[in-house]
């Protein structure tokens, strides 16, 4: 793996991209073994973020989440902060493999808890405050993939994703000034309502900020009223 590695900061892009896409084969086949080569792949990986070339941004996230959850135990939270400010910024990014493989990488942190999704998606994650709103969307994606696809981890607790966690920000971003957003936001509550024990609607009541509209439209969502237009500013049904 480390001639991979290296092979990643060639001058030469096709280089670069044909050593991301190497390493993701190397990774679906090797599990890291040691918390030093978890090391040098984040250090690595965090270069490649920077990279101008989508192809290799994409293919380094992409093999960072296979090796998280290949290798848990060997990567730590301070070994994985230090490239996460380049990975919120690719969530931005308008190729969309990138925002892809960026969601696939906060689900895997996530989902093995290297990284605690209060840091990730609470109200203490820089994706609220990134001037970037395509970064906001995304990670209430991500939020709604969260609650759709581990809703199991997330009742055991192995997973400490609350709805209480999520139902601030999102109510936050109800607000927001892009139609993407908003549609996000509804879409993340509406994935999260059944960890809420049917207590979605009372949750979504205590926050006052909550036009009447709004709350009315929320309530068609959670019926599984999807049709027409929504009470949010209007956006996709993206998911």
């Amino acid at each position: 793996m480390e001639r991979t590695l290296q092979s990643m900061a060639s001058p030469n892009m096709k280089t670069r991209i044909a050593a991301v896409d190497d390493l993701q084969t190397y990774l679906a086949r090797h599990a890291v073994s040691s918390r030093d080569e978890a090391a040098c792949l984040c250090e690595a990986i965090h270069k490649s973020l920077k990279d101008a070339n989508y192809k290799v941004c994409a293919g380094a996230l992409a093999a960072l989440a296979v090796a998280v959850l290949g290798a848990p135990d060997c990567f730590t939270a301070s070994l994985v902060h230090p490239l996460l400010p380049a990975a919120f910024d690719r969530l931005g990014d308008a190729k969309s493999p990138v925002r892809d493989s960026g969601r696939d990488l906060f689900i895997a942190l996530m989902r093995s808890s290297v990284v605690g999704a209060h840091e990730l998606v609470g109200k203490e994650s820089p994706a609220w405050r990134h001037k970037n709103w395509r970064v906001r969307e995304e990670t209430l994606r991500i939020v709604e993939r969260a609650f759709r696809e581990l809703a199991g981890e997330i009742a055991s607790g192995d997973l400490n994703l609350g709805v209480k966690l999520v139902v601030p920000v999102a109510v936050t971003t109800l607000e927001d000034r892009e139609p993407a957003v908003r549609e996000a936001a509804i879409c993340a509550l509406v994935a999260a309502a059944p960890s809420a024990g049917g207590d979605m609607l009372r949750l979504l009541q205590k926050h006052g900020s909550i036009r009447p509209g709004q709350m009315k439209e929320l309530a068609a969502r959670l019926e599984g009223d999807s049709g027409g237009g929504n009470g949010f500013g209007g956006g996709s049904n993206r998911v």
